[in-house]
C-alpha cells in the first residue's frame, strides 16, 4: 500500500498484456471519475463496465432461480408412499 495524494492506495502490478486481458479486476475511482483495469492498466469505458456488471448480475439471478427450483424438487422427494400402509412418509437419508 502506498500513500498517494494523502490517502492510502492499493498498488497492483500489471500482470496482463492489454491485447489478451479480459478486464476482470476493475478499479473504479468515483473521486477521479474513471474506470481502469487493474491487471493491464487500460482505461475502460464506464458504460461498457456498467453493462458487463448488469449482465453478470442477471446471470447470478438466473442461476439462483434455477438452484431454488432444484432445491424445491429435492424437498418434494423427501417424502414417499409407504409400501405397507400407503401413507406418505419422510425418507430418512
Amino acid at each position: 500500500m502506498k500513500i498517494i495524494e494523502g490517502r492510502p492506495t492499493l498498488v497492483f502490478e500489471r500482470k496482463a498484456n492489454r491485447n489478451d486481458c479480459r478486464h476482470l479486476n476493475i478499479l473504479v475511482d468515483p473521486a477521479l471519475t474513471y474506470v481502469e483495469c487493474r491487471a493491464c492498466g487500460e482505461k475502460l469505458n464506464p458504460v461498457w463496465v456498467l453493462e458487463r456488471m448488469i449482465k453478470e448480475a442477471s446471470q447470478w439471478k438466473y442461476r439462483l432461480e434455477e438452484y431454488r427450483k432444484i432445491v424445491e424438487k429435492l424437498e418434494q422427494k423427501k417424502r414417499t408412499k409407504c409400501n405397507h400402509c400407503g401413507k406418505l412418509t419422510t425418507v430418512n437419508v
